[in-house]
């Protein structure tokens, strides 16, 4: 199960900026995520908002586990590793890169 994070929506900018900060951090990432999880449908939840557009994330489960000391067990979910928080970290990153391009200051 390969570690990738599917990014997809409608807003370009957006999944431009998370992808890039997920990658600079080192994560694989791609843009052309298959159909089911891509959120390319404007009745989509992620672009069901004022602007009709959003950024939609799929962390496969080959990432996810490299996340925590067990992936299907509940005790041992709690204990995250390094990677879950330099994962967190980038995505903040990214997240806080597309608010400035999509919503000027």
């Amino acid at each position: 199960k390969q570690p990738i994070t599917y990014v997809g929506g409608l807003c370009k900018k957006g999944i431009k900026a998370i992808k890039d900060a997920l990658e600079k951090s080192g994560f694989d990432v791609s843009t052309n995520p298959p159909e089911k999880i891509a959120g390319r449908d404007p009745r989509n939840i992620v672009n069901r908002n004022r602007r009709g557009k959003g950024v939609q994330i799929e962390i496969s489960e080959g990432q996810r586990a490299l996340f925590f000391k067990g992936l299907h067990s509940r005790y041992l979910r709690k204990y995250k590793t390094r990677l879950f928080y330099e994962y967190a970290r980038a995505l903040r990153h990214g997240i806080d890169n597309a608010k400035k391009l999509i919503i000027p200051e």
